[in-house]
């Protein structure tokens, strides 16, 4: 692929151009100014109407530059077969920096001369040394292709795989599978896109498996990302990641799924599809071991963290606390404490948050209950026997709780505040000196009203009965 890239590049010439009578013949150099880990570039173009068979001179040969590789050839046809654009393109090496002048040269095109003027070419210093040049790109696929002549056919270096952090977890457990194709960075095909869209949507619903919590990573874009698989470097298109979270004991099987690509010939003329597909993957689900909460517990990595507004409070007076889960695990189908109202407390439905982050293949994120309490006696009292969770803990692989750790002084009588919303709770609690009425106030305003509805009955009749 990066080899078919540098070639499209190599044949736009943008530089100075030779002509020959009916522009039938065109020598091009893209550039004569030329880092030294770049290639002084000199191509020959051929118009053409008959489909002659071409009879070509040797390119020539330049004191300072090294011939790297044999001519390049791209066949270009316009019009079916009628007319056709042959590009022949010879890479040189410069030896070393400084300004050179090259001779002229004559090229000889089925006995037809095309002679070249004398020019000037100038090397700079290298362009990113530490970077791969398209020198030491060229001359590596050289290699690859005398060590290997199987890839001169352009055979498809790549392969698209389904890959999971676990191959066994306890029931409950997350694991993530990562769907991506990998193709090598030294790969030659020149491989293009096919409905990607319309294929990656049902090859993730054919994913998917119906024993498992889902939580997708939402990839949207995919971008290249080099990767190191046994010392070789592949450029890796991720397009699907998600954690799963089995429900059950039964195994999770994804089954084999294929991935279409349109692969093109050297001068693009033609294509054909290519396949690529995954092989069936099996993740083992154990049971977790016996306990009364088994088939409720969560499993994972957490932590507890907690929050209260006050721990001196009143009787009748309501407090927030905040009990969090933090860590590792299946959050969304995560289930808070709701401890029960009794002669001690009362608790109001709480409102529950969640935030979950996505790095790499781990997830991880936190989980909170938000109370309203009002105490009803006076006293010392400790969170833990109202506050506490069970889960399976991974590190331990044994059934933990976690517990609060806050306790509270509660002053004050005690009350049997009936069990009420919060929205309403300022309405019943008891009044103030200031904002209340006395009984006293009461009675004389209930009998100012009274009267003044006797007068108008009074004056009603009346006017009623007056002739």
């Amino acid at each position: 692929m990066m080899w078919t890239k540098f070639l499209k590049v190599s044949i736009l010439f943008f530089g100075v151009s030779f002509f020959v009578e009916a522009q039938e013949i065109e020598v091009e150099i893209p550039k004569k100014n030329i880092s030294l880990n770049e290639f002084f570039i000199v191509a020959l173009v051929i118009n053409q109407t008959d489909n002659q068979k071409l009879n070509l001179s040797d390119f020539p040969v330049f004191k300072d530059f090294q011939q790297v590789g044999k001519p390049t050839t791209v066949t270009t046809t316009f019009g079916g077969s009628e007319n056709t654009t042959q590009t022949l393109t010879m890479r040189y090496k410069a030896r070393k920096e400084g300004t050179f002048k090259l001779p002229a040269f004559t090229m000889l095109v089925n006995e037809k001369e095309t002679k070249i003027l004398a020019m000037t070419v100038q090397v700079n210093a290298p362009k990113n040394p530490d970077l791969p040049s398209e020198i030491e790109i060229y001359e590596a696929m050289l290699d690859a292709e005398k060590l290997n002549p199987e890839l001169a056919d352009n055979k498809e270096d790549a392969f698209f795989a389904l890959t999971s952090d676990k191959n066994e977890v306890f029931t409950g457990e997350g694991f993530t599978v990562t769907l991506a194709l990998y193709v090598a960075e030294n790969n030659k095909a020149d491989l293009d896109a096919y409905k990607q869209g319309e294929q990656i949507t049902r090859i993730i619903s054919q994913l998917k498996p119906k024993n498992c919590w889902e939580e997708d990573f939402g990839i949207m874009e995919y971008e290249a990302v080099s990767l190191l698989i046994n010392r070789k470097k592949y450029n890796t298109y991720t397009f699907y990641r998600a954690s799963f979270f089995p429900i059950n004991s039964q195994p999770v099987v994804f089954p084999k799924v294929s991935f279409v690509m349109l692969k093109y010939s050297n001068n693009r003329q033609k294509s054909d599809f290519v396949t690529f597909s995954t092989e069936e993957k099996k993740i083992i689900i154990k049971n977790l071991p016996p306990h009364p909460l088994r088939e409720q517990v969560s499993t994972g990595n957490f932590r507890l963290e907690e929050e209260i507004s006050n721990n001196q409070l009143k009787t009748g007076n309501s407090f927030r606390y905040n009990f969090s889960v933090v860590g590792a695990g299946n959050l969304s189908s995560l289930n808070l404490p709701k401890p029960v109202s009794d002669s001690i407390f009362d608790f109001f439905s709480p409102k529950i948050g969640q935030s979950i982050s996505y790095s790499g293949n781990y997830i991880s994120g936190s989980k909170t209950a938000y109370f309203q309490i009002i105490p009803k006696k006076a006293g010392k009292f400790a969170l833990k026997n109202k506050f506490f969770w069970v889960y399976f803990n991974l590190q331990t692989q044994q059934y933990d709780t976690l517990r609060s750790t806050i306790s509270i002084n509660v002053l004050g009588e005690n009350t049997q505040t009936p069990l009420i919303d919060p929205i309403y709770a300022d309405i019943f609690k008891p009044s103030t000196p200031k904002n209340s009425l006395s009984n006293e106030t009461v009675r004389v305003w209930a009998s100012a009203f009274i009267l003044c509805l006797l007068l108008a009955t009074l004056v009603f009749t009346f006017v009623k009965n007056k002739p």
